[in-house]
């Protein structure tokens, strides 16, 4: 990506800071702006033609959304929004002496620049940036115990997603560049100064290239919860078999993810003509496996309706005990309801959000205590229906799943 370039020849390489002072002269490349303590900067397509109508955002380097009295200066928190003209220029002044972040913003094009600007005389500073195709980060926090969430921003920059309870976070737009990610928490009712409003939970620095994805991890990796990758479904669903009551149907197989997300997926197609029926795709873990440190599950799913007069899609996660496997124990299973959203969206599974057994064990449900010790059998029943696309199933709390025997028979 083609960073800041100086009228007079100075390179800005990349992530590094452009110094602009009294050195920087005046001239302005046939610019009809101001010429006094301001910067003109141009922004430019790949192909050099003008990106008109750009959003630009000025932020200080330090600057943190949602924590500007803790994350700079408070002499530096002023925000600078500005729009380039139809020739793709804009002017700007007014900067304090300080490093800061320049970007441009289109629909999908994005660019950066950075600029430690010290306004010692009068004259113009020219700029310019190229923008091009917006990259994405995904990553995951470290969380202590006793931390459920907290925000990763883009210091410098008007980025800010929440992690989920796993500390999991994605940006999907960014510009490319070499982005600085910090995750905090900021409590502003706080008492004393704004340092102390401010809690660090680790850094990280990524080298975005445009139209790319990066996946990073922020904190102490040694202490991140064990986890594995149970079904990527990349090398298809041969793994998986697929059955149903009477009255109802499915049908799996593995396509092209689509929709804004890579590689293969499973696509499961479930019809019920019956209350009281239903249609899963399973996977056998080949013995009895002791959940009992499990953490959650997590994985990606989208679907749509199959029918109109269905309220919403939905699946239920099961952890299931098959009865001539599990040797003596009860047969039934665990489980609890998804809805599923119509676009890619992450979707966490814990004991916790599983449903409480009634007394007729509706549907098999016989509760998680009673199955955690020796579930022989993972599924994903179809609801009501729906078409359904799954992807990138992982596990949280253990490191793989190992089928034994069990110690002892226990009573049905």
């Amino acid at each position: 990506m083609k960073l800041w370039v100086w009228k007079l020849g100075l390179a800005a390489l990349g992530g590094a800071f452009v110094a602009c002072g009294s050195n920087a002269g005046s001239e302005t490349a046939g610019s009809s702006m101001e010429t006094e303590n301001s910067i003109a900067l141009s922004v430019r397509l790949a192909d050099g033609t003008p990106a008109a109508r750009m959003k630009i955002f000025v932020r200080p380097e330090g600057y943190l959304p949602g924590a500007e009295g803790a994350s700079v200066d408070s002499t530096m928190n002023a925000k600078f929004n500005f729009e380039t003209d139809d020739n793709g220029n804009v002017e700007f002044k007014s900067l304090e002496d300080g490093k800061y972040v320049v970007e441009a913003r289109g629909e999908s094009l994005k660019g950066i620049a950075k600029i430690d600007y010290k306004d010692q005389d009068s004259g113009m500073v020219q700029l310019d940036i190229s923008v091009a195709k917006a990259g994405s980060v995904a990553g995951q926090v470290y969380l202590p115990e006793g931390v459920s969430s907290v925000s990763v921003g883009v210091e410098g920059m008007e980025y800010r997603v929440q992690t989920d309870t796993l500390g999991s976070f994605k940006f999907a737009s960014l510009p490319a560049g070499e982005l600085n990610m910090v995750a905090y928490v900021y409590d502003d009712s706080a008492s004393g100064d704004d340092s102390k409003k401010l809690k660090n939970y680790g850094s990280i620095s990524v080298d975005l290239a445009a139209g790319e994805q990066e996946n990073v991890f922020i904190g102490d990796s040694a202490k991140m919860p064990k986890a594995f990758v149970f079904e990527d479904f990349e090398n298809g669903v041969d793994d998986w078999y697929v059955n149903a009551s009477k009255y109802a149907s499915g049908d799996l197989d593995v396509v092209d993810a689509g929709n804004g997300r890579d590689g293969k997926v499973a696509h499961f197609v479930c019809e019920n003509d019956s209350n009281a029926g239903w249609a899963l795709m399973g996977k056998s873990l080949n013995g009895d496996v002791d959940m009992g440190e499990l953490d959650s599950i997590v994985f990606w799913a989208r679907a749509v309706k199959t029918k109109p007069e269905m309220e919403k899609t939905f699946v239920h996660f099961s952890f299931d005990v098959i009865a001539d496997s599990a040797k003596g124990y009860k047969e039934g299973k665990a489980w609890g309801r998804i809805d599923i959203d119509s676009v890619w969206t992450r979707y966490v599974v814990n004991p916790d959000s599983l449903l409480e057994p009634d007394s007729l064990n509706t549907g098999g449900n016989i509760g998680w205590d009673a199955v955690k010790t020796h579930v022989n059998k993972l599924s994903i029943f179809g609801g009501t229906g729906g078409e359904f696309w799954i992807d990138d199933i992982e596990v949280y709390g253990m490191r793989r799943f190992v089928a034994v025997e069990p110690a002892e028979k226990k009573e049905k």
